[in-house]
């Protein structure tokens, strides 16, 4: 190659290369906008959450919420927390590890008693994701009592799911012949 096409080469791949380092900063520039408005919305689930945790009326309000995320197409397992129920609804199912995250990040947060107004704060010193890699147990933390008439509306609610699966896909299709 001659030196004058080697310059030239050269010089395309600087002018790729500060073009690439360009929207690599633009980009990471959008991505923390967005992850910064992503907490701003968490931060108002976690007031609502906590609402709904302190309300005498939590087992109701967590009912129409799994009722709310069925319309929706919103697959959760019945032992979900109602965290984890209320970051499934605001993010949806495509974020599956995002909603596991903030809800277990919003789960520690009520556990620990840490206020609404506290909570902007809080996440500030415990960010999303320490507190999701966190595996032991949660030092102060205060025991989530669900109501026996909760377990027993979940259970009923899982129960009929079952039903209709089986409704939809029978276990067996074989049949007996009892007379042979």
């Amino acid at each position: 190659m001659s030196a004058g096409k080697k310059t030239t080469v050269d010089d395309a791949i600087k002018k790729s290369i500060n073009l690439l380092n360009d929207i690599a900063t633009k980009s990471n520039k959008i991505i923390a906008k967005a992850e910064e408005h992503l907490y701003e919305r968490l931060r108002e689930t976690y007031v609502i959450y906590y609402k709904w945790m302190e309300h005498k009326n939590k087992d109701e309000f967590f009912e129409e919420l799994q009722g709310y995320l069925v319309s929706k197409h919103i697959p959760y397992k019945s032992n979900a927390s109602e965290a984890l129920l209320m970051t499934k609804a605001i993010l949806g199912e495509e974020n599956k590890s995002k909603a596991s995250k903030y809800g277990k990040h919003m789960d520690t947060a009520y556990r620990k008693g840490i206020l609404p107004k506290e909570y902007g704060a809080w996440m500030k010193e415990n960010g999303v994701e320490i507190v999701s890699r966190r595996q032991s147990r949660i030092k102060d933390a205060q025991t989530v009592k669900i109501s026996s008439k909760g377990k027993y509306k979940r259970a009923v609610a899982l129960i009929h799911t079952w039903l209709e699966i089986r409704e939809a896909k029978p276990i067996s299709t074989a049949g007996y012949n009892l007379n042979p």
